[in-house]
């Protein structure tokens, strides 16, 4: 009689077994898309950071372009107007109320004046 328990015992354990290792291989099988997905979201993320982060860089390059265009194009007026020519105002190279800028990145600000002077240099 214990021998029959022991193998009835022993069935049941094995059962026990048989099925932790199906709802263990079931749970799996369901993770995979789950997990695939994730894969897939990192990359993404990743590629979306990298993205940014160029065209920050990009505007930071264009803004420090448009004020030295600035610079120029206001010394340009002065010595047209030095000679005789009157022209209209510059077109503005930036937005009149642009927001400021917002980005994960620390970033300075730059300031630059110009002061156009007449007369014999």
């Amino acid at each position: 009689m214990y021998a029959e328990a022991e193998q009835i015992k022993a069935a049941a354990e094995s059962n026990e077994a048989d099925a932790a290792g199906k709802i263990t291989d079931a749970a799996l099988k369901l993770m995979e898309p789950l997990q695939s997905e994730v894969s897939r979201q990192s990359r993404l993320t990743g590629e979306l950071h990298t993205r940014v982060g160029q065209l920050e860089s990009d505007a930071r390059t264009q803004h420090m372009l448009l004020v030295e265009h600035s610079v120029w194009d206001h010394l340009a007026l002065a010595r047209i107007k030095d000679a005789g020519v009157d022209l209209p105002p510059i077109p503005p190279l930036f937005p009149p109320a642009a927001p400021p800028a917002t980005s994960h990145v620390a970033s300075g600000s730059t300031q630059v004046n110009v002061q156009v002077t007449q007369g014999d240099e």
